[in-house]
């Protein structure tokens, strides 16, 4: 038995990752999926001092109270900070990383420093019009599961997409890393990551045909990969 923990990317919480914890646990493994503070379920705890921080602190936190050891770490989109931040700390706990089509940090980078200038400008007009905290979920509109999606979507926490990760490189010495890499997002900077870590040994890459949220689109394709991210 494996223990899975997952975490998904902005705007949406654990429960986006129901479909895959399914066939992890059926398939006898343990699984944590939890929403993070402001986001999902926790929505009503979203303030303006929720930051990157804030959602490193509490994932270390469950690792430590769940006395988890050997785990499959998953992130998802804007997950792949809460997943370099927290295996930085702890990398003798990881048995595995797993980045599904997200950000991989380096030291001293935020969200919006990964993206273009233009993005980052989009985003702040968008915080200041929204309270100055907050940014507001997108709305789906192409996928059939678009009515659960656009149901269950919650504001993100505008500092955790400010905030520069502190990382000490000791994420790297994770031996076992994989990527996701879903070839019909629409995301350059997606597929410019997919492309670069596909070159790069440290790194196994996995081409899914999905769009960014393979885990509700290709709910069997992204439990393959992660089981044998855990073999």
């Amino acid at each position: 038995m494996t223990a899975f923990v997952m975490i998904a990317g902005s705007f949406h919480g654990g429960w986006l990752w129901g479909r895959v914890a399914e066939r992890l646990t059926q398939a006898g493994h343990r699984v944590f999926a939890p929403s993070l503070t402001g986001i999902g379920d926790r929505a009503h705890l979203i303030h303006a001092g929720v930051n990157l921080t804030t959602h490193i602190d509490e994932i270390a936190a469950l690792f430590h109270y769940e006395r988890l050891e050997n785990v499959v770490y998953v992130g998802h989109s804007y997950g792949g900070m809460i997943v370099s931040g927290v295996a930085d700390r702890m990398p003798e706990r990881m048995k595995a990383l797993v980045y599904v089509d997200a950000v991989v940090p380096e030291n001293g980078q935020s969200v919006v420093d990964i993206g273009s200038p233009e993005q980052k400008m989009q985003v702040v007009e968008v915080i200041a019009n929204n309270g100055g905290y907050l940014v507001p979920p997108p709305v789906t509109r192409k996928s059939p599961d678009r009515d659960w999606l656009n149901a269950l979507v919650t504001p993100h926490p505008a500092a955790t997409l400010f905030e520069r990760i502190k990382l000490t490189g000791a994420w790297k010495t994770v031996t076992n890393k994989h990527y996701v890499w879903c070839t019909t997002h629409w995301s350059k900077a997606m597929n410019e990551r997919g492309e670069r870590l596909s070159q790069d040994p440290a790194w196994k890459v996995h081409q899914i045909a999905s769009g960014h949220q393979p885990m509700v689109e290709k709910p069997d394709e992204l439990t393959k990969v992660l089981l044998e991210a855990a073999a």
